[in-house]
C-alpha cells in the first residue's frame, strides 16, 4: 500500500505515526526518501522511517475508512 494520498488540500496517511506526535505538530513526509520529519516545541525535529505496509487487514481498514470516496 503506498503510504499516502492527496487531494486538493486533503491528505491521508495509510501507515504508523509515533504515539509522541500530536495535534498541532508539523509532519513533513518525504516520500522519495521513506521519511517522516515530526517538529514540535518540545522535542524539536524527530525523523522517523516510512515503510510501504503490504497486510491485507490494513488494507481493509483503509477502504472502509478514508475520506476518498
Amino acid at each position: 500500500m503506498f503510504p499516502y494520498r492527496i487531494k486538493g488540500t486533503y491528505a491521508e496517511f495509510y501507515g504508523y505515526v509515533p504515539l509522541t506526535v500530536k495535534v498541532g505538530d508539523t509532519v513533513e513526509l518525504d516520500a522519495d526518501k521513506r521519511r517522516m520529519n515530526i517538529y514540535d516545541s518540545h522535542y524539536g525535529l524527530r525523523v522517523t522511517y516510512v515503510l510501504i505496509n503490504t497486510d491485507d487487514e490494513d488494507w481493509e481498514f483503509v477502504r472502509r475508512h478514508t475520506m476518498f470516496k
